[in-house]
């Protein structure tokens, strides 16, 4: 059984797009849009990690991941 003639398989290989390899497009940031920094010491770091601990303080449950399941079972079980 022959799934393609002989020449074209040659044609493919000799053309060399088998074995090209390309990069991958890089994404372009919008317009404005600033890059992060995480050096921890400038001013963007600074506040960053002002929020994200105000953050922690008024909104994360220190017991999310300690409380037992709630059980779903038949009352009449």
């Amino acid at each position: 059984m022959e799934l393609s003639s002989a020449e074209a398989i040659a044609h493919i290989l000799a053309s060399g797009v088998l074995g090209e390899r390309t990069k991958p497009a890089r994404k372009q940031r919008p317009r404005g849009a600033r890059a992060c920094c995480h050096c921890g010491r400038c001013r963007q770091c600074l506040e960053t990690a002002r929020w994200n601990r105000i953050f922690l303080e008024k909104f994360a449950d220190p017991y999310y991941y300690t409380q037992s399941p709630v059980r779903r079972s038949s009352p009449l079980a």
